[in-house]
């Protein structure tokens, strides 16, 4: 049952810096003040019989350790659930901790594991992982799904050429449709995964561009550029896929 009432105990429970609730089954039936702030209600709103109402607030009466809510405003938070021990089957004390920066920081760590820091377009690590969501859907809707590998070599020094690549990549990126995906296999090499696009129009896609955008470049920069074009087919996995560009298979270096 919640605590007796008594203003030292009220004051404590609401300026502690971390949620505070006490559920039963199907309902939370005390909130101190920094869980109803968290959740969006008001210091004097009354706690409703099977709260929360709405689906907004579901995820408060789960097990998950860390789980979303959504104030009144529509923001979402991310809270840390920590069991208070003592509880028991039918009362349960728990703290709740926002760790919604913590989530959003680890979401962009994520996004710049996946980057290539030269250009910004997808990494190795990056593109292969588009690739495979790519193939899932292809495979299950059966939608063409093209895939090019673009090597641009150079006698440049090596400064030079590193450069040079990189304008060329940011020009690719810059020329493709948003749904298309970008990304660097090595220094040297560009992978590209064109979705709803078939052997024939990828072709005509990198011939426009290779005529219209990559070939000044190269005039200017000393580059030559050798492209492998494959298109997806029944019962290919990524492996099969980039075995027919002439790239080895994920897993090796």
């Amino acid at each position: 049952m919640p605590l007796p009432a008594t203003p030292a105990i009220d004051v404590l429970l609401d300026q502690t810096p971390c949620g505070i609730g006490l559920r039963e089954p199907g309902r939370l039936v005390w909130a101190n003040g920094t869980l109803r702030e968290l959740l969006g209600l008001a210091a004097d709103e009354a706690m409703p019989v099977g709260f929360p109402p709405d689906a907004r607030l579901e995820a408060l009466l789960g097990d998950d350790e860390t789980f979303a809510v959504t104030d009144r405003a529509g923001a979402t938070r991310w809270l840390r659930r920590l069991p208070v021990a003592g509880s028991t089957d039918r009362e349960r004390w728990e703290y709740f901790v926002d760790v919604t920066r913590e989530i959003e920081l680890t979401a962009e760590v994520e996004v710049l594991e996946l980057r290539d820091r030269e250009t910004g377009v997808l990494n190795r690590k990056g593109i292969l992982a588009a690739l495979e969501k790519q193939l899932a859907r292809t495979r299950r809707y059966g939608n063409p799904l093209a895939v090019a590998r673009l090597e641009f070599r150079s006698e440049a020094p090596r400064t030079e050429c590193a450069e040079s690549v990189a304008a060329l990549v940011q020009e690719l990126r810059a020329q493709l449709r948003w749904v298309d995906e970008v990304g660097r296999l090595d220094a040297t090499r560009v992978l590209l995964v064109l979705p709803e696009t078939d052997a024939a129009g990828a072709h005509q896609l990198l011939d426009t561009l290779q005529r219209e955008r990559i070939e000044p470049l190269q005039r200017d920069r000393a580059i030559t550029t050798a492209v492998a074009v494959t298109a997806w087919q029944k019962g290919d996995d990524q492996r099969r896929l980039l075995e027919r560009l002439g790239w080895p298979p994920a897993t090796r270096a």
